[in-house]
């Protein structure tokens, strides 16, 4: 069973596809690899017969849960690179979880992908801030937490815990702080 990744280095992302065994097939290319830990912070890898040593910067488990990202610094020739690496299918949702702005000046929140309201984390009239959590949602037995990007009030909630929603469906509607009068 293939595992998906995106990783990203210098602001530039990849395609990743770990494959049973040692081979990888990254951007459309495949290649071999064998990974060694020596630590829990500290690794080496080879791929295609290249050495380079992985140093991970934040090896705190709750810490790579929360945002579902690991950070790790890469040295090549002594030189550290920072990188950071997300399963392919927690970075779809976060790219296609799109809070757009509407006419109003009201950004809506829609669901990424079919699956099930498992949770509100907020109600109407609630003040939110950029990050927190808003809906968990379950999709493909996976509970996925779907977070505001804008600080601001919960204007409409358009949906029910259990229910069941469509890729794309509104799931709630919020009100930025910037375009509330005081």
């Amino acid at each position: 069973m293939s595992r998906h990744f995106v990783v990203e280095i210098d602001r530039q992302s990849f395609n990743v596809e770990l494959h049973d065994g040692s081979t990888a097939t990254v951007q459309g290319r495949e290649m071999n690899y064998i990974f060694r830990h020596y630590s829990r912070r500290e690794g080496m890898l080879m791929v295609d017969g290249s050495v380079v040593r992985v140093e991970r910067i934040n090896p705190s488990i709750s810490s790579l849960s929360k945002s579902g990202v690991q950070s790790f610094i890469v040295c090549i020739n002594s030189r550290g690179y920072p990188i950071s690496i997300q399963d392919k299918r927690l970075y779809d949702l976060s790219t296609l979880l799109k809070i757009t702005a509407s006419q109003t000046g009201k950004r809506e929140l829609h669901s990424p992908m079919p699956g099930r309201v498992l949770k509100l984390l907020v109600s109407e009239g609630m003040s939110i801030s950029n990050g927190q959590g808003l809906v968990i949602l379950e999709a493909m037995k996976m509970e996925n937490e779907l977070k505001s990007d804008v600080d601001g009030v919960i204007d409409r909630i358009h949906v029910r815990e259990s229910s069941a929603v469509e890729k794309s469906a509104l799931l709630l509607t919020i009100q930025p702080r910037e375009n509330i009068n005081d």
